[in-house]
Formats: C-alpha cells, structure tokens, sequence
C-alpha cells in the first residue's frame, strides 16, 4: 500500500508529498471541478475563520485513503492547500494501527533526513460525547512544515479508530496551535 509520493531527492520539502496526488501550495481546482469540491462537507471546527476545512469520503475522489481533509484559506477562490490529512480506518484494531504508523515513520526518517522526529506522543481527549486518545509522531522540516502521523483510539465504538496522515505549512500549524480553538 503506498500511502503517499514524494521525490527522495526533494524530500525535506514538504511540497513534494502528496496525498491522494495532491499536495501543499496545490490549487484544489487543479485536482477537482469547484462544484464537486464545494460538496464536500465543510467542517465547522475553528472559532477563527481565517482557514475551512472540507472533508470527503466519497471513493469517487479516493484511491488510498477512507477519506480526505484539505484546509486552505477562507478566502482564497483557488483554494491553495495549505493542510492536508489522508484517514486510513482500522475498526477495533488499534494495534494495526500502530503497526502501520510504525511503518510510515520508519519510511519517513529515511525521506527526511534533515527533518526533526517530535515523539512518540500520546494524548487524552474528550470533546463532548467524543472520548479517546491518540498517539503520534511529527517531522518538522527545515522551513517548520510539519508532516504528521497519529494513531487514533476511540472508546466508543461507533466512532472509528484510525491512522491520520497529516501535512501542513508553518502558518497553518501555527494557526491550529495559537487561534483555531
């Protein structure tokens, strides 16, 4: 299963790796008409609206993943990623999970080699009737984009345990970290 592309010789720019062929800095409308696009579902997560987020798990746009999350700036009509996050769905099996994120890691420190590897970390959350925790490891890049891989563990069963394979520019981790919620 390859999970994503990226030109070794460029690894430690975050913009040679893609998710489902797209990538950071990618127009959307390079990728998918704007009326295909406008019908993913608009997350409503941040407080600040600097940045939307639109999520799909429509197989028409999918071929690795069980599902897409492209972020971009609200205001910008080309709709420039600017985050970018491939879901893959392991149901009650949080120990494949592991094991395939383990995979990944081992695969990234050889792409980005000039990277630093943040974790593992592991964190508790609740968020309404949401309950769970997750653990993860991060690369930030030389510039401080960020390419992300975290375990999710729910205790409720009808949400689904999955692995979160996240890129995304400085400005927009550090719009999550200090404005988003």
């Amino acid at each position: 299963l390859n999970l994503f592309f990226i030109i070794p010789s460029q690894a430690d720019d975050i913009k040679d790796f893609e998710i489902e062929g797209m990538s950071l800095g990618d127009s959307v409308l390079d990728h998918l008409n704007e009326k295909d696009f406008l019908q993913f579902k608009l997350l409503k997560n941040f407080k600040d609206n600097t940045y939307s987020a639109r999520e799909t798990r429509n197989k028409k746009f999918l071929k690795v993943y069980d599902s897409l999350q492209i972020n971009y700036l609200s205001n910008d009509k080309k709709y420039k990623i600017s985050g970018l996050s491939g879901l893959i769905n392991f149901k009650n099996d949080h120990k494949e999970c592991m094991l395939k994120q383990k995979e990944v890691v081992n695969e990234l420190q050889l792409l980005f080699p000039q990277s630093k590897l943040m974790g593992p970390r592991k964190k508790n959350f609740q968020k309404g009737h949401t309950q769970g925790y997750w653990e993860g490891y991060a690369f930030k890049l030389v510039k401080g984009d960020l390419a992300i891989i975290t375990c999710y563990n729910y205790k409720k069963k009808y949400m689904i345990d999955h692995l979160r394979i996240s890129i995304r520019y400085k400005a927009y981790n550090d719009f999550l970290n200090n404005r988003a919620y």
